[in-house]
């Protein structure tokens, strides 16, 4: 790919955004991202829950991974987790 066909498709890109900001076209959905360890990962979690056990959320040191942190920790706390320790 040469250089001048990057930037077009950034330019192109762009002009996407913008023709959607303005309300010329509508913006797609993402497609959804497949977790393939989804349902171990949920067992793991429900163990733990029912048997009171802990969680460690560990996050990055951005403003994305800190927030979603958060996000992360106030929703196992809904769910009824009691020991959450968080990890930056």
């Amino acid at each position: 790919m040469t250089i001048e066909e990057l930037l077009s498709g950034v330019i192109d890109e762009r002009a996407l955004d913008y023709r959607v900001l303005i309300g010329e076209e509508e913006a797609s959905k993402p497609p959804l991202i497949p977790f393939f360890n989804l349902a171990p990962a949920l067992n793991l979690l429900h163990r733990h829950l029912v048997r009171g056990g802990s969680v460690l959320i560990h996050a990055d040191v951005d403003m994305d991974g800190l927030g979603a942190a958060k996000a992360v920790r106030e929703e196992l706390s809904a769910l009824g987790f009691k020991d959450i320790k968080t990890c930056i």
